[in-house]
């Protein structure tokens, strides 16, 4: 089988070889291999800040239709290397593996690397899980799903944990004992002496209905850029912790409750990230014809639809930075989740009487195999659009357009 994918290219010279994480990390790219020209796509997680500054756009933000492709293509990707066995999967991505290397409920390994996991910490946050309470007024929607909106302190499913990467236990102390300021926090490692870097995550966990819930999140490499006074392209990844990816993070908090093995939903509610939020999610209604958000029940997207628009729509949102999470975690915890698992249907929508624009998505899984992307779901305005980026760059930023078949 063939897999045409048409994608955009954006490579900042400065940043390239930053992007890439040192082994025996799988590679911060998704990267198809098998054609003479490789095309290298941001693979956010965890290198994706998942949360953002409406309010304060960042004036670099790429041209909307570069955002568009990559997420397209970050999709398809992970669609792709999710439908095949590991070792297919790892040489299409060019990783060294693709089941990750982190497993278990994770509390000695967070504890190695300089997290603070604690359990009155969590309990604080405990309110967030709480999603037909005033942070999220989702008690119509969650009662169409059948789910208790309660948090675990309340009587309900949900459990919330908030992490934190600065003042664990294993952070050096000053010379009078005491915790430092988190700007001058190092924690050592695998006899190496690392930086914390503020980096932060909260997640919520329902073993009972098989649902994680990816709520709020600054990746370690966002952080340390405002901690450390460093462009993220200057960061030597060698100097962030070893485990950092959202996914990866997730899977631990859901180790540590006994409940269905299957998992069934992957939410991201109330998104504020400027890419999805202002990009994706207004392209990807377009593609139905619609022009906003919808209240609950809100819009549907059939991954592998016979409809082209809406495909490429669903792979977009897969590819998106609220939605890499998601399909990371599908990807790289196969055995454990007893095989394949995909994401089959997408709804975005929001809920609740006062509503400040912010949309929520339901990544709903199955295991039942979507179709793949073929040379006929690409719709030839994905080569139009293309152009208009290479027109919107500025002059020292490098722009490729590949059309590459890989070969499975």
């Amino acid at each position: 089988m063939q897999l045409l994918l048409v994608c955009c290219l954006i490579n900042l010279l400065a940043s390239v070889t930053g992007r890439i994480a040192p082994g025996p990390e799988p590679r911060q790219d998704l990267t198809f291999v098998n054609s003479s020209a490789k095309l290298l796509i941001d693979a956010a997680d965890p290198t994706l800040d998942v949360g953002g500054n409406p309010s304060s756009p960042d004036p670099s933000t790429p041209d909307p239709d570069a955002v568009w492709h990559k997420a397209y293509c970050r999709g398809a990707a992970l669609l792709r290397a999710t439908s095949l066995r590991e070792e297919d999967s790892t040489v299409m991505l060019e990783w060294p593996y693709t089941e990750s290397p982190w497993d278990g409920d994770l509390e000695p390994e967070l504890r190695k690397w300089g997290y603070l996991d604690d359990d009155d910490r969590h309990a604080e946050v405990d309110e967030s899980c709480d999603f037909a309470g005033p942070e999220y007024e989702m008690k119509r929607a969650f009662n169409a799903l059948g789910v208790n909106p309660r948090s675990a302190s309340m009587g309900g499913p949900n459990h919330c944990f908030y992490l934190k990467h600065g003042f664990g236990p294993t952070v050096i102390l000053d010379k009078n004992g005491k915790m430092p300021p988190l700007s001058e926090q190092r924690y050592e490692a695998d006899g190496k002496i690392y930086r914390v870097t503020g980096a932060y995550s909260k997640i919520g966990i329902n073993r009972n209905d098989g649902i994680v819930y990816f709520l709020n999140r600054q990746s370690p490499e966002k952080a340390a850029e405002k901690l450390w006074g460093i462009k993220q392209d200057q960061i030597d990844k060698a100097e962030l912790p070893k485990l950092r990816a959202s996914s990866d993070l997730a899977w631990g908090l859901w180790n540590r409750f006994e409940g269905d093995p299957r998992i069934k939903m992957i939410m991201s509610l109330e998104i504020i990230n400027d890419d999805t939020r202002g990009v994706i999610i207004p392209k990807a209604l377009r593609a139905m014809g619609e022009f906003e958000v919808r209240k609950w029940p809100g819009t549907d997207f059939t991954v592998g639809s016979s409809d082209e628009a809406q495909a490429e729509a669903a792979l977009a949102l897969i590819g998106s930075p609220n939605g890499l999470g998601a399909g990371y975690f599908l990807l790289q915890h196969k055995r454990q989740l007893g095989g394949p698992n995909f994401i089959s249907k997408i709804k975005v929508f929001q809920d609740g009487e006062n509503f400040y624009g912010e949309a929520s998505i339901i990544f709903y899984v199955d295991k039942h195999t979507p179709p793949m992307p073929n040379p006929d779901d690409t719709p030839d305005s994905l080569m139009e659009e293309s152009k208009v980026v290479g027109k919107s760059m500025k002059e020292k930023d490098l722009v490729r357009i590949h059309k590459i078949r890989v070969k499975f």
